[in-house]
């Protein structure tokens, strides 16, 4: 086979209400084989490739690119013929992703990554000076939240192997290492939903999605109170360390009358009543053996084969 661009037989130009341009040009291309098809001629040397910049002759505009887009006829019809016409789209319009090569296999596709906020009601405990949110006697307020939101991201994969056994164990999971220039424990996987799809005569490939929740702060609770209904009975038990570890050396706190008391009240960080409630003990990790709170395990999130940066 030797098919020869000819060159170029007619050009168009068409500009949208955004001011973008597309461009349409048709190429003429020569075989010596009638039996070369549209998948040959495809082929020809010196014909336009994904991503190249409008120049042709005196023309050129450096913002419009070759599109995937081609159209290939023959110039005779209903009969076996060497000449066909090629037509190409260039246009200055994003893409969707970055096209430096035809896709031939689905498995392929550069994964697409997109992302949003994802809305939720945090609990309130501590005011925005990280003081605790409480009322005229000291006691905390409960039940209170605030609107919230965490950065989201999905990326999308196109796999041969599904690979279940691994994403399923790291679901609700955080980041191991730092990803996405975030530090470890800050990346959470809540979803990842799947489908399996056919290509070819019966072949199959999967998609795959992975739903990313972010909290660029941690998603280890820092801001919980130490309050309790329990206080450590330092008047019937002897007063050491390995007695405060023990859960039935607590009783019920009680209020000034000598009742149990009905609300939790604040704790010192070991146990007994907070003598200050001016200044309140959280389980921040400030005060060894109390918090954070480690809600969530960690996992390797590289093993997903994500992109390491967005």
């Amino acid at each position: 086979m030797a098919a020869v661009n000819r060159g170029r037989t007619d050009w168009s130009l068409s500009r949208d209400d955004d001011g973008h341009r597309d461009y349409s040009i048709t190429m003429r291309v020569v075989t010596d084989d009638f039996t070369d098809g549209p998948a040959t001629i495809l082929d020809t040397a010196g014909i336009p490739q994904i991503g190249d910049q409008w120049t042709f002759g005196n023309d050129n505009d450096p913002w419009a690119f070759c599109w995937p887009t081609v159209s290939a006829v023959m110039v005779v019809t209903n009969e076996p013929g060497f000449w066909w016409d090629l037509t190409f789209t260039f246009s200055t319009k994003p893409l969707n992703r970055c096209n430096t090569t035809s896709i031939t296999n689905p498995v392929l596709e550069p994964q697409k990554i997109s992302g949003s906020f994802a809305k939720y009601q945090k609990k309130l405990e501590r005011n925005a000076d990280g003081t605790l949110i409480k009322v005229s006697s000291h006691e905390p307020i409960t039940g209170l939240t605030k609107d919230a939101n965490r950065p989201t991201v999905v990326i999308e994969q196109n796999v041969l192997d599904l690979g279940l056994d691994v994403f399923a164990l790291m679901v609700d999971t955080l980041n191991d290492s730092p990803l996405w220039n975030l530090p470890e424990r800050t990346i959470k996987l809540s979803n990842a939903p799947w489908s399996r799809k056919l290509y070819g005569v019966c072949n199959f490939y999967y998609t795959r999605r992975f739903e990313f929740e972010i909290d660029p702060l941690g998603f280890d609770k820092n801001d919980v109170a130490d309050a309790g209904y329990k206080t450590f009975d330092k008047d019937n038990v002897v007063d050491n360390a390995a007695n405060r570890k023990d859960p039935t050396n607590y009783k019920l706190a009680t209020d000034i009358t000598g009742r149990s008391s009905p609300q939790k009240v604040l704790l010192d960080g070991a146990g007994s009543e907070l003598t200050d409630p001016t200044a309140p003990v959280f389980l921040d990790g400030t005060i060894a053996g109390l918090g954070p709170i480690v809600p969530y395990t960690e996992s390797n999130l590289h093993a997903l084969n994500i992109p390491t940066s967005l």
